[in-house]
């Protein structure tokens, strides 16, 4: 079973003076009982480091330990008419036993995050990473 997270629209993170980053992050998306909290940082290389905390009322954070969680550039893996997944990931990591996931050396673009979950797949589609998105 295939479930879309719905973003939560935060308040606006504190910023520091100079700062024109405009960053919309930390994002937090809902999925039935689960919460995923992403946040992005640029790395001296010039990329990106994606992390992401789950969290659940229902389930405790170990729960969740080395399920695959994936990143796509857009449009993402799934094709038009049914639930086949037709592209192979950017990047793939697990989750670790705290809800935890890192996605490192990420590169400016639009992405769709795929948690794959006992009984479940989330999905977190339009993924903005970079500046200029």
């Amino acid at each position: 079973m295939r479930k879309n997270a719905t973003l939560f629209r935060q308040e606006a993170p504190l910023t520091v003076r100079g700062d024109g980053s405009g960053s919309d992050f930390p994002r937090l998306y809902k999925a039935e009982s689960l919460d995923i909290s992403l946040h992005l940082m640029h790395s001296s290389s010039g990329s990106y480091t994606l992390i992401g905390i789950l969290t659940s009322v229902s389930e405790s954070a170990d729960a969740f330990e080395k399920m695959d969680a994936e990143l796509y550039t857009m449009p993402g893996p799934y094709v038009s008419d049914g639930d086949e997944q037709a592209a192979i990931p950017l990047l793939r990591t697990q989750i670790d036993d705290l809800g935890h996931m890192v996605f490192r050396e990420v590169p400016e673009g639009e992405y769709m995050l795929i948690l794959h979950l006992p009984g479940l797949d989330v999905v977190i589609e339009g993924l903005p990473v970079g500046r200029n998105l």
